[in-house]
């Protein structure tokens, strides 16, 4: 079935899983790029510096996403990310809520998820987070050092 990213992001933004969206030409199998398949999209975590990670300020949430040629994530998003697994302890920004939020799924103790597997809203006092971006997330190899795993076991959700 065919939908346009207009489509997709309204899916996403009514709570719709992360589709692995891609532009470009397709094939029989699915989005091709130049050699292979598409790279998928996916919601990821990047904070403001290796020694701060909250340092942006609701305000600049775009711009820290778009520094990786991503952008800010919707709260649809992060939910969609967690039920696949993915387990930052880190909150950050996301497009529609004034609250910076982060999925756990393992990391359930104390300081983290508090004894649930949830999406967990937080905002520090200092109103500083960092962001959840939605793009494709640069490789383990090239990647900024700001930008977390998506779990403790894989850099990426497609590994």
């Amino acid at each position: 079935m065919a939908m346009c990213s207009s489509s997709v992001a309204a899916a996403l933004m009514m709570g719709g899983e992360e589709t692995g969206d891609t532009t470009g030409p397709t094939g029989p199998t699915g989005p091709i790029g130049p050699t292979g398949p598409a790279p998928k999209k996916e919601t990821f975590y990047l904070g403001h510096s290796t020694g701060n990670a909250y340092g942006f300020l609701k305000n600049e949430a775009a711009t820290g996403c778009q520094s990786v040629g991503a952008q800010l994530a919707t709260e649809a998003q992060v939910i969609a990310a967690q039920e696949n697994g993915a387990d930052w302890c880190a909150t950050g920004w996301v497009s529609d809520s004034d609250t910076s939020m982060y999925p756990i799924t393992t990391r359930i103790q104390q300081g983290c998820g508090n004894g649930s597997a949830r999406v967990v809203k937080w905002t520090p006092e200092t109103n500083k987070a960092g962001v959840n971006c939605y793009g494709v997330k640069p490789s383990k190899t090239t990647a900024d050092p700001r930008i977390l795993p998506f779990s403790e076991s894989k850099w990426s959700r497609y590994e």
